[in-house]
C-alpha cells in the first residue's frame, strides 16, 4: 500500500488496521513453557517478564514433566518445542488430550 503525502484518510486506515486492542485479563495467565534447552527457558523468561500482569512462567524441561505440569496446573497458555529429549510436542499435545 501506498501513501501519498497529505492522504490523512490512508494513514488512518493504515494506523486503524495496525492497531492491536487485546483485552487485558483481570488477573495474571499462567503459561506453561516445555523445552529441554536452558538458553531458550532463561530466553522465554526475559519475554515472560515484560508483560505487566506478570503471568505465571511454568517451565518443564521433558515432554513427561511437560504433561505432569499441565495436568496439575491448567495452563492458560501451553509453549512446545518440537523436538524434546523424550519425546517431540506433537507427542504431549496427543497425550494431553488423551487425557482430558
Amino acid at each position: 500500500m501506498t501513501f501519498l503525502k497529505g492522504d490523512v484518510g490512508a494513514a488512518e486506515s493504515y494506523h486503524e488496521l495496525n492497531e492491536i486492542n487485546l483485552a487485558r485479563p483481570a488477573q495474571a495467565i499462567t503459561v506453561l513453557y516445555t523445552n529441554d534447552n536452558i538458553f531458550n527457558a532463561q530466553l522465554m523468561e526475559g519475554i515472560i517478564s515484560i508483560f505487566e500482569l506478570d503471568p505465571n512462567l511454568l517451565i518443564a524441561k521433558t515432554g513427561a514433566e511437560g504433561i505432569e505440569r499441565a495436568q496439575i496446573h491448567k495452563p492458560d497458555v501451553l509453549l512446545l518445542d518440537v523436538e524434546l529429549s523424550d519425546m517431540d510436542g506433537l507427542t504431549v499435545l496427543d497425550q494431553l488430550a488423551e487425557s482430558t
